[in-house]
């Protein structure tokens, strides 16, 4: 019943060290979290993929909760003293803008690369393909794929800038907050030519991905809705 979800996890954890310069053998130890890893088949996938029998010394549920509260305990200022381990939140994806080729099908430039720390931000210059003054779609894509319009990547956003004359050379800013919202802002330099867009969901999720957690959220709210109202006719 739930085989796939740990064929996908196991799958995802496969991506993690190709991604990074860690090997299976560098791991020491593996740490169950979260109520599901209770499972047997869980635990077996785990100890199949590391080669070695995951930790149970600790209560999978607790670890969570810890988690969440030393996380939490950053944001406070009179928090006391942390443990010196921080967790650091990565992109999942890279992000960046389409951009125009003369030969073949627009390009998928990144700026912000998979893997960088958040917050983070960055900026990169560009100059206007057309000689001729226009207006420029900026077009925010994240994914992996070279060519801009690639099934691999999401367009997650694009906004206009109007009027730009040929000659000029635009600052496109990327800045991904601790929340995992994104800013795009274009500047042109010496001209009073900006424009920009925020992108609140989605960010590190497929099209897909965001839909689907979308209609879960709105079917769960709608159950949660229906529940109250039915304690409320009882209670009367």
């Amino acid at each position: 019943m739930t085989q796939d979800l740990v064929d996908k996890t196991i799958s995802l954890t496969e991506e993690l060290f190709d991604d990074g310069d860690y090997e299976v053998d560098d791991i020491d130890n593996v740490l169950l979290v979260g109520g599901s890893t209770r499972m047997h088949h869980v635990q077996d996938a785990v100890e199949e993929f590391f080669g070695m029998e995951p930790s149970t010394d600790t209560n999978p549920d607790q670890v969570v909760a810890k988690g969440a509260a030393l996380e939490a305990a950053q944001y406070d200022p009179e928090g006391g003293n942390l443990p010196t381990q921080s967790i650091t939140d990565i992109l999942s994806h890279s992000l960046g803008v389409e951009t125009h080729n003369d030969d073949g099908p627009n390009q998928f430039d990144p700026i912000l690369e998979k893997g960088a720390d958040l917050p983070n931000r960055e900026t990169k210059p560009y100059g206007n393909p057309d000689e001729t003054e226009q207006n420029l779609i900026v077009n925010v894509i994240q994914g992996e794929a070279d060519e801009a319009n690639h099934e691999d990547n999401e367009e997650l956003g694009r906004f206009v800038l109007e009027d730009v004359p040929g000659d000029t050379k635009l600052n496109v800013e990327f800045y991904v907050k601790e929340d995992a919202t994104l800013d795009v802002t274009a500047e042109a330099e010496n001209r009073d030519i900006e424009g920009g867009i925020n992108i609140s969901d989605g960010i590190g999720l497929t099209q897909e991905e965001a839909g689907r957690i979308k209609e879960e959220t709105q079917d769960y709210t709608s159950k949660a809705v229906q529940r109250r109202e039915a304690d409320a006719e009882t209670d009367d």
